[in-house]
């Protein structure tokens, strides 16, 4: 198994990144109850570019948000 198999890629452009400051990240559920199915992460540029990612309908916001931002630090939504 090489490293990018293990690597994220944005769901916006397709190239494999980094989970750095400024990205965004946002976990899909699917089914009744809801489970988890996925995460998506989109890159730094993609996420200024056209917007972070956000919750699913129905699902808590603290399930998705940007990396680095002062809600993650305090460990808030």
């Amino acid at each position: 198994m090489n490293a990018f198999n293990m690597m994220p890629k944005c769901d916006h452009c397709g190239r494999f990144m980094n989970c750095e400051p400024g990205s965004s990240y946002a976990m899909r559920y699917s089914g009744y109850p809801p489970t988890p199915d996925h995460e998506q992460t989109r890159c730094k540029k993609c996420t200024e570019e056209v917007g972070p990612l956000s919750a699913s309908y129905g699902i808590a916001e603290w399930t998705a948000g940007v990396v680095g931002s002062p809600a993650d630090e305090r460990g808030e939504a």
